[in-house]
């Protein structure tokens, strides 16, 4: 589970999110599963949830998933967007 930064705001648009950083003025663009995955985490869910989460939507490999889940969650905490909780 994750949450975001409290100067994190985030925007779903077209099935894709944007988070912006108000503080700092940096922002980031997920794509669709990336999205899916935050949103999953976002909403309590755990690692498994977000993997699953993507697998009920995309035809996609689950180890491939998995490894691009700890691509994205560290690519948020090092842009500070997210902290876990």
């Amino acid at each position: 589970m994750i949450k975001l930064k409290s100067t994190v705001v985030y925007q779903v648009i077209s099935g894709e999110t944007v988070l912006l950083d108000v503080a700092r003025g940096t922002y980031f663009d997920l794509n669709a599963s990336a999205t899916v995955m935050v949103q999953a985490l976002l909403n309590g869910g755990d690692r498994k949830a977000a993997i699953a989460a993507v697998l009920e939507i995309f035809d996609a490999d689950a180890e491939l998933v998995d490894h691009d889940l700890d691509r994205l969650l560290r690519e948020l905490t090092d842009a500070e967007l997210i902290e876990s909780i």
